[in-house]
């Protein structure tokens, strides 16, 4: 990276993949992850260290897009248009101060283009678990947020997908 240029990190991967772990790793480590995070749960005690910043905006353009703003869809890539990337990059430069910053939200990996796009000096870390272990954690979570895979069980791995 290009020298007082800060480093950015976008850490992605399905719900229930592990991206809180490695979050909270990379925060423990010296990575700025924001200051406003979503707090911990039940299913979640540590925390899901997701920048609530970052997570109202992506639920503002999965809504934008008429999308579920959990991010349970089976479309994607998703897009920014003009106006929407112009948020995204207010939204990063209030961070860029911190020489090492950035983000997780299960939602970003529907927008994984759109943030390269806009962030070229980004890299992604991308946490990855078996789609069969993301549906059980799923399916015991039972929380109100995931009432829809009680549905239709199959949808899960649809969205891993």
């Amino acid at each position: 990276m290009t020298a007082g240029k800060p480093r950015i990190l976008i850490v992605a991967g399905m719900h229930r993949s592990g991206t809180s772990a490695a979050a909270a790793l990379l925060q423990s480590a010296g990575l700025r992850v924001g200051a406003r995070l979503l707090g911990p749960c039940p299913s979640n005690v540590r925390g899901h260290f997701e920048n609530l910043d970052f997570v109202e905006f992506h639920e503002r353009r999965l809504r934008a897009l008429g999308q579920d703003p959990s991010g349970w869809t089976l479309n994607g890539p998703l897009a920014f248009d003009e106006a929407t990337a112009g948020e995204a990059l207010r939204l990063a430069s209030t961070h860029a101060a911190t020489p090492a910053w950035g983000f997780k939200d299960p939602r970003t990996v529907l927008f994984l283009r759109a943030w390269a796009g806009l962030l070229p000096q980004a890299a992604f870390l991308f946490v990855h678990r078996a789609p069969w272990e993301v549906a059980d954690s799923l399916y015991r979570r039972s929380s109100e947020y995931d009432a829809v895979f009680r549905e239709n069980p199959a949808l899960a791995v649809d969205v891993w997908a």
